[in-house]
């Protein structure tokens, strides 16, 4: 079976890296990992706080496997998509996907989710990996999740607060919360 869990990093301080907070969201989280199939890949964003979140979860769970940072899973290459990208993150904060998706008028978000799953989907299968972690960033771990099961709709609803995710089971194509709170109520 073939597990695909995406985690938003840990909280930050002003420095980018992960606070005292953020150090034990990632070490709680480990917790609900413990029962998953064991990773054979983690792969990151190139920030310094989805590679610290990354390195307290697989030292908890004592794995060594290889690690993979990507630029693609942090902003997109492309300077005019990455400004246009950069505005929408200011602007929307942390609403969610569907808000993202509505104000993307020049589809700089779209090609910054379809450039990111292209190098990750790279990744995974140059590694030949089975069972991956992803830490990754709010609203872009959700599209990612999307393109990878576009019957997941909830997706477009959530904001993942710090250490919040999920996991899809590509063979039973169930999808697994990782949250604090449930979104859906009022």
């Amino acid at each position: 079976m073939k597990t695909i869990t995406f985690l938003r990093h840990g909280e930050t301080n002003q420095s980018g890296e992960l606070s005292d907070k953020g150090i034990v969201q990632a070490q709680r989280r480990t917790d609900s990992l413990r029962n998953l199939y064991q990773f054979d890949l983690v792969v990151t964003s190139s920030a310094l706080r989805t590679k610290e979140t990354a390195r307290i979860i697989t030292q908890a769970l004592n794995i060594n496997i290889p690690s993979v940072a990507l630029q693609e899973l942090y902003l997109p290459h492309n300077d005019k998509d990455k400004k246009i990208v950069k505005h929408l993150l200011e602007e929307l904060g942390s609403a969610p996907l569907y808000e993202y998706i509505k104000h993307d008028k020049d589809n700089a978000w779209e090609r910054y989710t379809k450039d990111a799953y292209d190098v990750l989907s790279t990744s995974i299968l140059a590694h030949n990996a089975k069972n991956v972690l992803i830490i990754g960033h709010g609203n872009i771990i959700n599209a990612l999740g999307l393109m990878i099961n576009p019957e997941f709709t909830d997706l477009q609803k959530i904001y993942f607060d710090y250490c919040e995710g999920f996991t899809i089971f590509e063979e039973t194509k169930e999808l697994r919360y990782y949250l604090k709170r449930n979104p859906f109520q009022r």
